[in-house]
Parts: structure tokens; C-alpha cells; sequence
């Protein structure tokens, strides 16, 4: 009995034995199979990395020294928003890159300062179209009539509004909702629309949307302008694609921070290397547009992109949410509210 109880005692430890040895070369397998994918995924996110950095030395270095020309289009431009802020730096510089500029826009003594400026500084023919995006009625026909009569190439939809300060949805006004969703995606809808239409029957042109970098992911307490600015980059990618056989190129600008009233909501928003000013912003945007049909426009805010597409969507959000918690609270102390 010693002696059997010895053989099933050895048999016992052989047959284990085995067993481990057949779940080792198992955990091999799989180790190789994990290996074989950690490999492709950090060999992926090289490849995404070095494009990124090939791409935006390209985009925002390489511009500065071949400027697109943009008379090629057209002698004439259009901006919509453009007495202040990002618009008016787009209407000046275009001005002085050799373009008429058709100037639209709802203040009427502000459209003629400007237009008074362009005409008197740069020598170039400027028109003005008086128009409320909030609320147009026919304006949009006088457009349509301004594409019949001028040589337009260059479209810039940049009119846009924001809340006055970063708020939870149930404390927003139904007025200030619904003015985002008309401004902000009905008025580049349209005006894209009209563009296109025109831009095809001469199988060239440039449109140029300002959406936001507020569209790359859900921004609590903005989250009614961030929404609209994701359909401005969805829209304009997408129409972008249609119209490429036709000469037509729908560029995509998503802006970080840029000095402008727009932001005043907070006073540490102030111009720096992060914040720039309007006119240091558009000037490096318009160079992008040969390189890039979706771009920040500025060198510094492609960085700033870089590192929120690497960043989990929640933590992202998370981060917008203390933020503009912070900016929200300042404007409410400075207001005493």
C-alpha cells in the first residue's frame, strides 16, 4: 500500500507538473500576443505623432516663408462679423494683401469706420451690406446679388456670439440660446451655401469658417456655443469633401483663446503667447490656409490641440469645467452678482 500510495503520489506531481508547464507556454502565447499588439499601438501613436509635428512645422512654419496668394480666387473678399475682433482683422488684412473687401455686418457707423479705414490706409475698394445675423430677413438676397455682381474668392464666415460669462444651461436666458443657434450655424450654413453655389460656376475659391477649439470636445458651461461650433467643423469638413473636384477649398479654423470682447469675461484672459492678439492671430491664419483645410490658425494653439486630442474626453471635460467654474466666478464678483 506504501508503495502504491508512492506511484499515485508521483504520478499526482507529474500529471501538475505538466499541467503548469502546458498553462506557461499558454501565458507565452498570450504574452506574445500582447506584445505583438502594445508594439503596433506604440508604433501607431508614434506615426500619429511625428505627422502631427511634421504637419504643424509645415502648417505654421514653413507658411511664413511660401504666403498663399489670395487674389488668385478673386479681387474680392467677404467678411461677415467684421467690425471688431477677429472679423476686423480679417477685413484689414485682407485689405492689405491686395483684396476688395465686401464688409457685413449689423452696425452701420461702424461697417463705414471701417470701410473709411480700408479705402483711406490700403486703396482698396471696399462695399458694406448692412445685416443682422440674429435676425436677417431678406438680407441674404442682397448677398446672393453681391456673389452675381463681384469677383469673390475669398468668403470668411466668422460672425459668431458666446454667453456673456460661462453659466449652467438652466440658468441661461431662451433668447441668448436660440441667438447662438441662428448666429453661429444658420448664418455660416447659409452664407457657405451662397458661396458654393456662386464659387462652382468659376471652379475656384476659399471659404474660411471659424468655429472653435470648443468643438473638439463637450465643454460644460459652454455647452451651447461649444455644440454649435462642433457642427461649424462637421459642416465645414464635410462640405470641404464635396466641393474639392470643384476647385473650392473649405478651410476649418478652431481657435483657442484670442484677445477679443468675446472673451473679456474674464480679466486673466489678457493678451500673451496663449491669448494673442486678433491681428497676430489672423495673420498667421491666413498663411496656414495653403498648407491646411483644418487648423487652429496659430502656432501655439496647434499645440495646445495636440495635447486635448490626446487627453481622455472626460478628463478634458473635467478640466473645461474647473476652468470656466473659475472664469465664471470672476465675472460674477466683478459684476457683484
Amino acid at each position: 500500500m506504501k508503495d502504491l500510495a508512492n506511484v499515485l503520489t508521483s504520478d499526482s506531481f507529474y500529471f501538475l507538473w505538466e499541467q503548469i508547464v502546458q498553462d506557461f507556454e499558454h501565458l507565452n502565447v498570450y504574452r506574445n500576443v500582447l506584445a505583438v499588439v502594445g508594439a503596433l499601438y506604440i508604433t501607431n501613436k508614434t506615426f500619429q505623432f511625428l505627422y502631427s509635428v511634421a504637419h504643424g512645422i509645415a502648417t505654421h512654419g514653413l507658411s511664413r516663408y511660401f504666403p498663399v496668394r489670395l487674389t488668385e480666387s478673386g479681387d474680392w473678399a467677404v467678411v461677415t462679423g467684421p467690425t471688431e475682433g477677429i472679423g476686423r482683422a480679417f477685413a484689414i488684412e485682407l485689405a492689405k494683401r491686395g483684396m476688395s473687401v465686401l464688409l457685413l455686418g449689423r452696425n452701420p457707423d461702424k461697417l463705414q469706420e471701417l470701410s473709411d479705414f480700408i479705402r483711406r490706409e490700403y486703396k482698396q475698394q471696399t462695399k458694406i451690406l448692412v445685416i443682422d445675423f440674429n435676425d436677417p430677413g431678406k438680407a441674404y438676397e442682397d448677398i446672393n446679388d453681391a456673389f452675381e455682381k463681384l469677383d469673390i474668392g475669398v468668403v470668411v464666415n466668422n460672425v459668431g456670439t458666446i454667453n456673456s460669462f460661462p453659466s449652467f444651461l438652466h440658468e441661461m436666458d431662451d433668447d441668448e440660446i436660440m441667438s447662438m443657434l441662428i448666429v453661429n450655424i444658420q448664418s455660416v450654413t447659409k452664407m457657405t451655401k451662397l458661396a458654393v453655389t456662386h464659387m462652382r460656376k468659376r471652379k475656384k475659391g476659399s471659404i474660411v469658417n471659424v468655429s472653435s477649439i470648443a468643438s473638439v470636445a463637450p465643454a460644460p458651461l459652454l455647452q451651447v456655443y461649444a455644440a454649435t461650433k462642433a457642427y461649424v467643423t462637421s459642416f465645414s469638413q464635410a462640405v470641404n469633401a464635396e466641393v474639392k473636384p470643384d476647385g473650392i477649398t473649405v478651410h476649418t479654423l478652431i481657435p483657442s483663446y484670442v484677445k477679443t470682447r468675446m472673451v473679456g469675461y474674464s480679466p486673466y484672459l489678457s493678451t500673451s503667447l496663449l491669448v494673442p492678439t486678433p491681428e497676430t492671430y489672423v495673420k498667421n491664419a491666413l498663411a496656414t490656409l495653403k498648407y491646411s483645410t483644418y487648423s487652429t490658425g496659430y502656432w501655439f494653439h496647434g499645440i495646445q490641440a495636440f495635447f486635448v486630442s490626446s487627453l481622455p474626453v472626460t478628463w478634458y471635460m473635467y478640466m473645461i469645467q474647473r476652468a470656466n467654474l473659475i472664469f465664471r466666478n470672476e465675472y460674477l464678483s466683478l459684476h457683484n452678482r
